[in-house]
């Protein structure tokens, strides 16, 4: 049998914010309270629940995704006057990378945490 994620839970200063800012940028449909947290789907399978923390670590979260959802993504990006960079170096430039053969970029979600877009990846 092989192992899917399911869910995994981003900490955040108020999950509301957190919810709608992924719904737009994303195209994340909210599922709605799930516990403690606020649930959106990523796809079939994957959710990401957020949880109100009075403090939490900064992470960092990659997602992969076709050539089609990276333009429209990055159209919600510019649209929400997002800062973005080519690396984690370089989340200002404004700049994509072509690492892998494909096109990748960085921004930060409004609690801080760099997500990643990409459409290849090494595996």
């Amino acid at each position: 049998m092989s192992i899917t994620l399911h869910s995994i839970t981003i900490p955040c200063a108020d999950k509301v914010i957190a919810t709608h800012f992924y719904s737009r940028v994303f195209g994340f449909p909210a599922i709605g309270k799930h516990g403690k947290t606020i649930r959106i789907q990523v796809n079939e399978t994957s959710f990401i629940d957020f949880k109100a923390c009075e403090s939490f670590n900064v992470e960092q979260y990659s997602f992969k995704v076709d050539d089609k959802l990276f333009d429209a993504i990055l159209e919600n990006i510019k649209k929400e006057k997002l800062i973005f960079g080519s690396d984690l170096e370089e989340l200002e430039n404004r700049q994509l990378n072509s690492w892998h053969g494909g096109r990748g970029l960085f921004f930060r979600d409004p609690n801080g945490h760099i997500i990643e877009l990409l459409t290849k990846s090494t595996l």
